[in-house]
């Protein structure tokens, strides 16, 4: 029998490696009507910052790209992430937590905590 799976991601224009897209002003797509997370990436997204650090990887930034939970995918050391609570649960909470790369090891997962 076959298995398939499929994954909603952010679009990046530097392939999911941890790092500030190298265009992010010209990067629609991730806030586009049929991108994963569109709303939030839309209302909390800092574009000038993002363009100031073009290219950057965000380990040693003070910021966490409201893209933190696909921008790793495929980076090399374990990053900062946050999640907002849904608006249904509206007590305004905000996940945070680490997450690796899945680079080379298929079985890491979002480690959750209140705090990174």
């Amino acid at each position: 029998m076959n298995e398939h799976i499929s994954a909603r991601m952010n679009w990046h224009d530097n392939g999911c490696d941890g790092c500030i897209c190298t265009r992010p002003k010209s990067n629609t797509y991730c806030i586009g009507p049929h991108s994963f997370q569109e709303n939030v990436i839309t209302s909390k997204r800092d574009v000038e910052f993002e363009h100031e650090h073009a290219g950057t990887d965000i380990q040693g930034l003070n910021y966490i790209p409201p893209c933190s939970a696909t921008i790793n995918a495929f980076g090399s050391s374990i990053i900062r992430a946050y999640s907002p609570t849904p608006s249904w649960l509206s007590d305004g909470t905000e996940v945070r937590c680490q997450n690796p790369p899945s680079k080379n090891n298929s079985r890491k997962r979002f480690q959750f905590s209140r705090y990174c």
